[in-house]
């Protein structure tokens, strides 16, 4: 985060206050002078290169910042986003200023208001980038009061020192549009100025124009921000036309875009701010900029949003210039003529029979809209020609109708067009009769029983004029309502391609994902599941739930062709190849479904919901967080095709199989394991002595470092699973290695446990130990099945809901006997590596700790003879073997190698020789490569760099690694070493 941000949270009152003041050219940028025009942006999840390019798209039209609208400010988006926005912006000399949605804050179950913006106010009011009033500093403006009051105001602006420029949007106070002096008594001293909404279109519940771009509902506020030196921003908007969120209405477009323009032209004098109502809200239908398939998933919005709107951009830009300037509107930059031509796609007598079972979405959004009357049968345009021009026409072909419209001039032209079905194309000719402008290529307009979005759309096409004679190739006029009766999806795709324009073919099946993207591609990301989604030809995201409906959801999910089940319930997961599983689990359209379940109804208890739904259990039967209780079970003789819908089975299968490995892993250490390790401890013990209490301590941590990072699997994968690779057992593995991770702690104790309790009968203290380790399975299940993020986790590193996907995502469970191997493997090669390490502790201890490892080069000792000698082994120039000193005192100490049954029990304990002998030598190879130092024999102690050795490393789950794991830590076994030889140095 910039130091701006970051230091401003630290201030007083008074000092910020003061900061905000700052004068233009140090933080006080974009200036605060001058007449602005702004646009509504909505603060989303899109990706930084698509905010990126929002910026750039506007800053090209001139326009000089995005209002930012922020509903709940604690969204996790929200923070990450301003910050990318603001330090682009402000090398882009852009302004941005922060809109609270006080409206959608104000929403249940978690209701926000002015107060919980206040972090983001303090870290970003001080950015270059953030927008200033006209008083110089900070703008802050609304959608909605929010039902706030002025009290609420007065204190937020003195928090700020009153060192702020706050217009907000009050249009549903009474006494607003009347600008009544009651009105004006209450808030007058805690607003700079006026920000109204509901006048941007045509009348509606007693607010907004007589007429299409009427601002006569502004008139009364404009005349009271002039008489009280405030300033008023006014809004700019092409129409409204929402049938999504419990709403189906329409508030006509046609002439309002240019019809506003001219009226506020007119009236510039006294205005001083216009916002653009919006560049991205495409649930509204008034967005100009680019709909990002990542930011709205919804499928609602989907039928109706997906047309283009850019083509207005730079006839706004038109109007910003002179709204800037001196009123008149010029062809933009180099253009000869800056316009747009817009029109419906579907005539009034266009009749959609789609039912919810054909398209997935409730009736009221497949009814006419309200007031859909008024969307007549005609096409609109907005033009601007050079000043001076006379004698220019427009010649419009409508469906094959041609007509031409005469007596266009200098400046802005707006009128309407014709509208017939089929294709639509205009041309504008100068007064020598020349085209010098065209528009053309998009949408075809449908009548009669074509409804090509299943829904009665009204939202408008839009088609920038450009220059020059050649119309763009018209559109094939053969879109159709990609719904059918009985939800057939079609033959499953074999190529990946999907949809209308692919034979309708069907995602689910195949193996590159169930969502059919807007443009016809399966996958599964958000930008196929989102906006645009074809629900007839594949799974879609329907958005974040926050009321259950789970007899619709059933009706839908129902709705599965007998051939598709089939096929789908048939697919074989008897098979131990991961790859193999992975794409059986997308195939079945399984791994799709679940992801969005996740992101639906997000994973806080997510089992329960999921029982609830696809076995449409009343009460529930099933409870996956605790051990033990035979409570979770897999499938069992529940057939696939009985699920609701039938790929949510392999989900099942998943959550069955990865509670029972945890079952496993249960029995399997806490008995098997702790009994063998009890006996094996007994004799490391009686052949090596009792570790010192000093290192109970990294023995308890070294014990958790081993079960996180899966130390020593490779070492003895071959023992349990010969001539199969490690790699199948990735995922199995990782999430037993990831139960582990939460057990340890920085201390150098278990949760449950702590070293001073490993003082005596070294082989219960270790079973109980071990039990400790084991009691955090039961934590795991509750992170994993109960999706809440492990301690120490933030949301800010991975949402619950991507925890808990993220072990299930390749499908690795699906197969039972691959689980059951996991799990022996895991547990003996656990229970090997932990024996091996408390045998050398042991050898280190005591009056025994007179264990090295012998070295001796090749000089004098070859690598023939090396590999002739029972447990040596030739690594790095140098025979190794392990040994012990005899003597001492006056007479010399002297290296003997272990030998006959003292190294057959070695062997028992240390069965990888020569992996501990590797290990030892690169832990500490001084002493054998400085044999002048560190002599073969000596009566005196040698140098301590010759016998200093470290500690073992202690592994994490950063050391976790498939490709390459690791056969031991460094240091694991760590004697000192010592010259093994008789051989003299020269």
């Amino acid at each position: 985060m910039p130091s701006q941000r970051r230091g401003l949270r630290y201030l007083t009152k008074t000092f910020l206050g003061a900061l905000l003041w700052t004068p233009d050219g140090t933080l006080a940028s974009p200036s605060s002078t001058g007449k602005k025009v702004f646009a509504h942006y909505m603060v989303g999840d899109s990706t930084a290169q698509h905010r990126q390019q929002d910026i750039k798209d506007a800053k090209a039209m001139g326009l000089d910042g995005f209002s930012l609208n922020i509903a709940k400010p604690d969204r996790s988006f929200v923070r990450s986003t301003l910050n990318d926005m603001f330090d682009f912006a402000a090398g882009q000399d852009f302004g941005l200023h922060i809109s609270m949605d006080l409206w959608a804050a104000g929403d249940k179950p978690d209701p926000k208001g002015i107060p919980d913006y206040k972090s983001l106010f303090v870290d970003f009011f001080g950015h270059p980038a953030y927008e200033r009033g006209a008083n110089g500093f900070p703008m802050v403006t609304t959608f909605s009061s929010g039902g706030s009051d002025n009290l609420t105001w007065e204190d937020w602006r003195d928090q700020f020192a009153q060192k702020v420029f706050v217009i907000p949007n009050l249009d549903a106070i009474p006494g607003y549009w009347e600008f009544h002096p009651g009105f004006w008594e209450h808030w007058g001293q805690v607003v700079d100025g006026l920000f109204s909404w509901e006048s941007a279109w045509p009348l509606r519940e007693g607010k907004g124009g007589d007429f299409p771009g009427d601002i006569g509902p502004d008139m009364p506020l404009i005349n009271g921000m002039k008489e009280y030196k405030k300033k008023y921003m006014i809004g700019l908007s092409p129409l409204q036309y929402k049938d999504a969120y419990d709403t189906n209405i329409y508030r006509a477009g046609d002439l309002n875009l240019p019809t506003r323009m001219q009226n506020i032209l007119k009236n510039r004098d006294d205005i001083y701010y216009v916002n653009v109502l919006t560049w991205n809200d495409g649930p509204e239908s008034h967005y100009i900029g680019t709909i990002w398939p990542e930011q709205n998933t919804d499928p609602e919005p989907a039928h109706y949003m997906k047309l283009p709107h850019k083509g207005w951009q730079r006839v706004i830009g038109s109007f910003a210039a002179a709204f800037k300037g001196d009123g008149v509107m010029r062809p933009l930059g180099g253009d000869t003529v800056t316009g747009a031509f817009w029109y419906k796609s579907i005539l009034s007598n266009t009749k959609c029979s789609a039912t919810p079972e054909d398209v997935g979405i409730e009736q009221q959004y497949l009814n006419k809209p309200e007031s859909y009357e008024t969307a007549t049968d005609k096409g609109a345009y907005a033009i601007v020609l050079p000043q001076g021009a006379s004698g220019w026409s427009m010649r419009v072909n409508s469906g094959g109708k041609t007509d031409t419209i005469t007596g266009l001039k200098g400046g802005l032209n707006s009128g309407n067009t014709q509208l017939n079905a089929g294709a639509q194309s205009v041309e504008i000719l100068n007064s020598a009769g020349q085209v010098v402008a065209v528009a053309g290529g998009g949408r075809c307009v449908y009548g009669g029983d074509a409804c090509p979005d299943c829904t009665y759309n009204v939202n408008p096409n839009v088609v920038e004029f450009t220059s020059g004679s050649n119309v763009p190739a018209s559109s094939k006029c053969d879109e159709k309502c990609t719904a059918s009766a009985g939800g057939d999806w079609g033959d499953i795709s074999k190529d990946g391609k999907c949809g209308p324009d692919h034979g309708n073919a069907n995602c689910i099946g195949s193996t590159f994902g169930s969502c059919c993207s807007a443009n016809g591609e399966c996958g599964m990301s958000t930008a196929h599941c989102g906006t645009g989604c074809h629900k007839s030809a594949g799974i879609c995201y329907g958005g974040k739930k926050t009321v259950d409906n789970d007899a619709d959801d059933k009706e839908i999910d129902k709705n599965w062709p007998p051939a598709l089940v089939k096929a789908i319930c048939n697919i074989d997961m008897d098979t131990e190849d991961t790859k193999t599983l992975t794409s059986r689990w997308i195939q079945t359209g399984a791994a799709t479904w679940f992801l969005n379940f996740l992101r639906e109804r997000g994973a806080e208890r997510w089992t329960d919901s999921f029982f609830k739904k696809v076995m449409d259990q009343k009460t529930l039967n099933f409870d996956c967080l605790e051990l033990l209780t035979g409570h979770c079970s897999g499938p069992g003789d529940k057939l696939c095709q009985d699920y609701i819908p039938p790929p949510s089975y392999y989900v099942h299968l998943q959550i069955g199989n990865l509670y029972a490995a945890m079952d496993q892993l249960w029995a399997k250490m806490v008995t098997n394991a702790i009994e063998e390790l009890s006996t094996d401890i007994k004799d490391v013990v009686a052949a090596y002595g009792t570790p010192p209490e000093s290192k109970n301590s990294l023995i308890l941590n070294m014990f958790v470092g081993v079960l996180t990072s899966l130390a020593g699997i490779s070492g003895h994968i071959s023992d349990v699973s010969p001539g199969t690779a490690l790699g199948k057992f990735a995922n199995p593995l990782t999430v037993f290695s990831g139960i582990f991770a939460q057990a340890s702690a920085a201390d150098g104790s278990v949760k449950g446990i702590t070293p001073s309790e490993l003082n005596d009968n070294l082989e219960k203290v270790y079973g109980k130990m071990f039990k400790a380790v084991m009691g955090q399975i039961n934590a795991t299940l509750t992170t994993v099945f109960g999706g809440v993020l492990p301690d120490g986790w933030s949301e800010d590193d991975i949402s619950p809901e991507d925890y808990v996907w993220i072990h299930f995502a390749k499908g690795e469970w699906l197969n039972p006997h691959l689980k059951d191997e996991a799990v022996n493997v895991y547990v003996e090669n656990t229970k090997k590596r932990f024996t091996e390490f408390a045998t050398v502790t042991a050898m280190k201890a005591g009056s025994k700790a007179r264990y090295r490892l012998l070295a001796s080069p090749s000089k004098c000792m070859s690598k023939e003879k090396c590999a002739d000698i029972d447990g040596a082994y030739f690594y790095k120039d140098f025979c190794l073997a392990f040994g012990y000193l005899l003597g001492g005192g006056l007479a010399p100490t002297i290296p003997v190698q272990i030998e006959g049954k003292e190294l057959a029990t070695l062997r028992r304990f240390l069965p990888d020789l020569n992996g501990a002998l590797v290990n030892n030598f690169d832990c500490a190879p001084y002493a054998a490569l400085n044999r002048d130092e560190c002599p073969a024999f000596s009566q005196t102690p040698l140098p301590k760099k010759c016998t200093d050795i470290p500690e073992p490393t202690i592994p994490t789950g950063k050391d976790l690694s498939f490709t390459n794991p690791m056969s031991y830590p460094k240091c694991y076994v760590n004697f000192i070493t010592v010259p093994w030889d008789d051989c003299r140095l020269d």
